[in-house]
């Protein structure tokens, strides 16, 4: 779904709700996820196993922070694709996590490791015979659904103990955080036949123009400040 990038010309504008309406023109982008899950499997009687970012998965879970962002910005609905499937069909929808960094802005990384960190406590207390781990398992009524999960970004507006099983339904685990890697960036991905595109979908201000060097430079920057987060676990 196109997203009008193009009208935000500065950080600010992120919190203008006629800005927003300009930005969103073609709709939120967490209803059109929805919709297409709606639309493309389950009126189709057909399962789906959904691949997304950790915010737009929330199926049960509520995240208050976002809800308030979006009820300040008006956009209309402050619920996130999973929880708009999961009021649909119910426990139908399921969230199943993915071992990874989750958000926390009390941290130097602006990251932390999920369950406050017990599941990689456990993988490094494990003999080398077992050191690398793979792993899946339901959170609901297990002992690693009870596991603490309050430090966290997710956890904004809460007041009482949350617990893994309060976020997600499974969990699967492929390693420690610390031995992940990011993804290889393609050598000229973005070069003068995609240039134009690549600034009209740039998520975040408006830039006037920018170089293919550069455009390839800023990409190598993040994924450098992904690897060196990483680096951190």
């Amino acid at each position: 779904m196109p997203i009008n990038w193009e009208y935000l010309e500065n950080e600010k504008q992120m919190q203008d709700p006629e800005v927003i309406k300009l930005i969103y023109e073609k709709g939120v982008p967490d209803e059109f996820m929805a919709e297409t899950v709606m639309r493309e499997f389950v009126r189709k009687g057909r399962r789906a196993l959904i691949y997304t970012t950790i915010q737009h998965a929330f199926t049960s879970f509520r995240t208050i922070e976002y809800a308030e962002k979006a009820r300040k910005v008006e956009l209309g609905d402050d619920r996130r694709a999973g929880n708009i499937v999961y009021d649909r069909i119910g426990d139908e929808a399921a969230t199943v996590l993915f071992h990874s960094p989750w958000p926390y802005k009390r941290a130097q990384a602006l990251v932390t490791y999920p369950a406050d960190g017990a599941i990689d406590r456990l993988m490094e207390n494990l003999s080398d015979d077992t050191a690398y781990v793979y792993a899946g398992f339901d959170t609901h009524g297990t002992p690693f659904g009870e596991l603490d999960s309050d430090r966290n970004d997710f956890s904004y507006g809460y007041d009482e103990r949350l617990s893994l099983a309060d976020f997600c339904d499974g969990y699967i685990i492929t390693g420690p955080i610390g031995d992940y890697e990011t993804v290889t960036l393609i050598p000229g991905f973005i070069n003068d036949s995609n240039i134009a595109e690549a600034i009209a979908r740039f998520p975040g201000p408006n830039i006037d123009s920018v170089t293919v060097d550069e455009m390839n430079s800023f990409i190598a920057g993040v994924l450098d400040s992904r690897a060196k987060i990483i680096d951190r676990f």
